[in-house]
Parts: structure tokens; C-alpha cells; sequence
């Protein structure tokens, strides 16, 4: 499927509908190109929403976004964060992290997870803490098999381009990333059968 500028108004929940249809049309009087084959399926508050996997946009000037108010500087930050360049998706996420997240946010937080730029892993993990932890066992509980997708991406990009590097897996940022995850669930008396097992098994077994 094509993903067109319009389809950004479903890439963020329906109570940000006036911001993100400031966005949409900032994109739109930029004349940025735009194309996506694909994109996925969150549910955010048990409303689903729909997000580009890539984007082929024009970088604008201004990076910061500065002429925006935060929520919707946050915002153009997310649809940056699915950029086709590595290093822009990682400059916008070290944007997006200057700031409290909201939960918006942790859709496109979570699909970086999944890739395989150990760099932006690492921008990430610090943040799973305390001052995010409700919104990320919200984020999981909400989209337990897509972070079970997540999890498996993980162990199969360490296992493809860093296992040379890293021969034990809990040496890794992924496993990091994961075992933070997890305590996070186990640890506040949410249903750990809606986390996949941390898959140490199955790096094991690679």
C-alpha cells in the first residue's frame, strides 16, 4: 500500500486529530516527497492507529521544528523517526527524548527497537526507567504480540550483524533493552504471560 501524506492522520490517536492535521498540511506546503509500501498496526488506548515502516521524506532546515508547539514538534519528530536515512532517525530520536514522552510517542519508540542500529539501541535504553515505566507496561500489555515481533527482531539482528562482536547475547543492548522490559512488567504485578519470555533461548539456539 502507498502511505500518503493524508495517511499521517491515522499514524497518531484521533485526540491529537487538529495537530496532526497542522502536520499533515505543513508536509503538504513542503511539497516533501513521500512514499511507504508498508506500514503496521498499533493500538494506543484501545485505538488502533496506523504507521509508515519507512518514509522517504525531505529533511527540512529546521530540524527543530522550532516555529511548533512542543506536542506537535514531538510529533514531526515521530514521523522522522521512520526516515529512510539511519542517521536521521537517530538525530530525531535524540530530539524526542529532550522531553517527557508522551504516549504518543511509544509506537515509534518501540519499531526503533526493532532495527538494527545498535547506536539508536543505545540512545534507548537509559530511557526504560522508572520516570516511563507506566507507559511502557501500557504500550506492552496493549501490543503484546507486535512486542513479541519486537523481541524476535532483536535476537535475529544481534545474531546477523553483531554476534562477532557480542558471542554471548546478554552482553548485548538488545538483551538490555529486553531484560529491562521484562523486570518492568514482573515487577509491578502485571501478567507476565503477556510478555513473550525473554527469548535467551532462542539466541542460544542460533
Amino acid at each position: 500500500m502507498k502511505f500518503e501524506v493524508d495517511n499521517f492522520t491515522q499514524a497518531f490517536p484521533s485526540s491529537l486529530i487538529s495537530d496532526t492535521e497542522k502536520i499533515v498540511s505543513y508536509l503538504q506546503n513542503k511539497r516533501h516527497a513521500f512514499y511507504s509500501n508498508h506500514s503496521f498496526q498499533i493500538l494506543l488506548q484501545q485505538e488502533t492507529i496506523q504507521i509508515p515502516v519507512r518514509t522517504y521524506l525531505n529533511v527540512p532546515a529546521n530540524k527543530q521544528f522550532s516555529n511548533f508547539p512542543l506536542t506537535q514538534q514531538q510529533m514531526l519528530r515521530c514521523i522522522y523517526t521512520r526516515h529512510h536515512d539511519g542517521f536521521i532517525r537517530q538525530s530525531m530520536l535524540q530530539a524526542l527524548l529532550e522531553h517527557p514522552l508522551d504516549y504518543f510517542v511509544f509506537p515509534y519508540l518501540f519499531q526503533l527497537m526493532g532495527e538494527y542500529v545498535v547506536e539508536i539501541l543505545e540512545i534507548i535504553e537509559p530511557h526504560l526507567n522508572q520516570s516511563n515505566q507506566k507507559l511502557l507496561i501500557q504500550f506492552i500489555s496493549e501490543n503484546s504480540r507486535y512486542f513479541r515481533t519486537i523481541e524476535s527482531r532483536i535476537v535475529s539482528y544481534w545474531n546477523e550483524y553483531y554476534r562477532l562482536q557480542y558471542p554471548d547475547f546478554k552482553d548485548y543492548v538488545g538483551y538490555r533493552i529486553l531484560f529491562k522490559l521484562k523486570n518492568l512488567v514482573q515487577n509491578n504485578g502485571h501478567d507476565s504471560n503477556k510478555m513473550h519470555q525473554l527469548n535467551t533461548d532462542q539466541a542460544e539456539h542460533l
